[in-house]
């Protein structure tokens, strides 16, 4: 026999939809369907009768689900279904790959304009900037737009990112120093001091410190974002499950004398 909890698990599975949408129609089935068993008892009816009457007036069909992840999908998402799904990710990939791949090397060609940064320094610094970019553009595009990850993926993301912005420390660190050793190194021959070398490294090691610096900023913002929607969508996850779970014990039918 048909329960309210196995007809909203079946409505939540059916729902085609990001958890924080399907939280909204199943906390209104909930709620009617919770008032629906509350009203028939009061009017006499018991409880086992209440619900029973309650699930034929509201239970929901497949086609109502169909119909509802419809009107409740996210714009993207309903513009995507109605591509191919391989034309869709080289869409998704090329866009946030281009995306990164602008943002990794626009801060490089900079750095290598006003400093004669080495192409070794520059390879590895790019690396490390397009990580960053490229990791934070793609859970943003998931986020915001696809709007259909979960806490879990949240939780890696955030992981991932804090690895990356130690990463990024470490290779602006190791290129600063490099730097400076090579200076240091030469004044440890017994050479004479360049003032143009010395100008030059001084030069080096503050553009990459600014570079290593924004993206350092940039990374850290990326972080909380993704802590504080990890904190949303854990809440509403942690929500859906207790939408799913039983009806108060006085509007259940095994409480039927």
């Amino acid at each position: 026999m048909r329960t309210p909890e196995s007809v909203l698990r079946e409505f939540g599975d059916a729902l085609d939809l990001p958890a924080r949408r399907k939280v909204v129609l199943l906390r209104e089935l909930r709620a009617d369907l919770e008032g629906a068993i509350s009203t028939l008892v009061t009017r006499g009816c018991s409880p086992r009768d209440a619900q029973m009457r309650a699930l034929e007036l509201l239970a929901p069909t497949v086609a109502a689900a169909d119909s509802l992840s419809g009107l409740h999908r996210p714009p993207y998402v309903g513009m995507a279904h109605r591509l191919p799904g391989r034309l869709v990710r080289v869409l998704e990939w090329g866009s946030i790959g281009g995306l990164a791949v602008v943002g990794g090397i626009s801060p490089i060609l900079g750095l290598r304009r006003i400093s004669d940064l080495p192409p070794w320094a520059a390879g590895m610094l790019g690396c490390v900037i397009l990580m960053v970019i490229g990791h934070l553009s793609w859970n943003a595009f998931r986020l915001f737009v696809r709007q259909d990850t979960n806490a879990a993926v949240l939780a890696r993301a955030g992981e991932t990112q804090a690895g990356l912005i130690a990463l990024t420390l470490a290779v602006g660190t190791m290129v600063v120093a490099l730097q400076a050793y090579g200076l240091f190194g030469s004044w440890a021959d017994g050479r004479s001091p360049d003032p143009t070398l010395l100008v030059e490294s001084v030069l080096i090691g503050t553009a990459t410190a600014a570079v290593v610096l924004g993206t350092t900023i940039l990374g850290v913002v990326g972080a909380v974002v993704l802590l504080q929607s990890f904190l949303s969508i854990r809440d509403t996850e942690r929500e859906l499950a207790r939408l799913l779970g039983l009806l108060k014990p006085s509007e259940r039918f095994d409480a039927d004398p």
